[in-house]
């Protein structure tokens, strides 16, 4: 049941950081990234207007990294609450599922079975 248990909470994050848009954030986060990079490198802007641009890109990188580690922080913490909530029920022990979430078994598994997804994913996408 542990283990069950521990790829809920691996699936659940990643279900629902697709839902709060977390991929989307960081794909937005390295646009700005970019154009920060391409202000810095521009010699048509003057350095007062370089610096209004960093100080703007600065600021949307900020918020956008705040964005992606709320949007994370929500995706794990509502998986691992129903894992508390079963404990509480006696179902399975939180504290073993978080334990098996960490060996390397369990890694090597669900990093395996993504990869499987994620190719058979892409080869059925339109």
């Amino acid at each position: 049941m542990t283990w069950a248990a521990a790829i809920f909470v691996v699936a659940g994050f990643l279900v629902l950081a697709r839902l709060f848009r977390v991929p989307a954030l960081a794909q937005a986060v390295l646009g700005h990234s970019r154009r920060a990079f391409a202000d810095l490198r521009d010699r048509s802007l003057g350095d007062r207007e370089k610096e209004r641009a960093v100080q703007s890109h600065a600021r949307r990188l900020l918020l956008g990294a705040l964005g992606i580690v709320l949007a994370s922080a929500a995706a794990l913490t509502l998986p691992y609450c129903a894992v508390a909530l079963l404990d509480a029920a006696g179902v399975v022990e939180l504290d073993a599922v978080v334990a098996r979430t960490i060996t390397p078994a369990f890694l090597l598994v669900v990093t395996a079975l993504g990869v499987v997804a994620a190719v058979i994913l892409r080869r059925h996408r339109p």
